[in-house]
């Protein structure tokens, strides 16, 4: 059953509210502590219909939000997840293991971004702020973007597989701006998936470290 919402709806604490058949929202939805919010199924976050969470699970769907997403804690997303932004958005806090994050629009990472696995893809540009930290960690595990990652903060490179043009044949880039930090460590390395112009772009600091032998940082 699909669950349409344009009135309102309250989450009482130590509840769960399910809507398995997915669904969409044109009001806001508030999940207090201590309730959840168990998206299941396909869900659109339309106009007006910012999700204000403080526990919401986004399990193996794809979610779209064409409003604000405020969140009071982190967000997290893995498996077959896919969070679509076609509307600019700031996030804060993020850990991103092997879902997808599509930028239709700017996604702006403002807090600490952790990237073990998973992908970043859409038109909009990903900023990590000049306020922000982000690691991209773990052996083994693929980290695939494709558009421009624009770092004005600090990036942490201690894991491997970091792959530009993921799944198609996109330009991609990655600026180091002035004033950011990239430090490149264990195994990092830079690879393509797909044939096409990338590049890395550094006008900032760029440090390359590691006493494990490392394969060519550009392939």
């Amino acid at each position: 059953m699909v669950f349409i919402n344009t009135g309102t709806i309250t989450i009482a604490s130590n509840s769960t509210l399910t809507p398995y058949g997915g669904g969409n929202t044109s009001t806001p939805i508030n999940v207090p502590a201590g309730a959840i919010l168990n998206l299941n199924g396909t869900f659109t976050f339309n106009g007006g219909g910012p999700l204000r969470r403080r526990h919401c699970q986004l399990q193996r769907r794809t979610y779209t939000f064409s409003d604000n997403l405020t969140l009071t804690s982190p967000l997290t997303i893995g498996s077959t997840t896919t969070l679509n932004f076609t509307t600019p958005i700031s996030l804060g806090t993020v850990n991103l293991f092997g879902g997808t994050l599509f930028a239709a629009s700017d996604i702006t990472f403002t807090d600490t971004f952790n990237w073990s696995a998973g992908f970043l893809f859409g038109g909009g540009k990903k900023t990590i702020a000049a306020s922000a930290t982000a690691n991209f960690t773990t052996l083994n595990q693929v980290k695939g973007f494709t558009g421009v990652i624009d770092n004005f903060g600090n990036v942490n490179y201690s894991g491997e597989s970091l792959f530009f043009s993921w799944g198609s044949s996109i330009n991609s880039t990655f600026n180091n701006l002035p004033g950011a930090i990239f430090n490149a460590t264990s195994r990092g390395g830079f690879r393509q998936h797909f044939i096409a112009t990338n590049t890395f772009n550094n006008a900032g600091t760029f440090t390359r470290a590691g006493s494990i032998p490392a394969p060519p940082l550009m392939e």
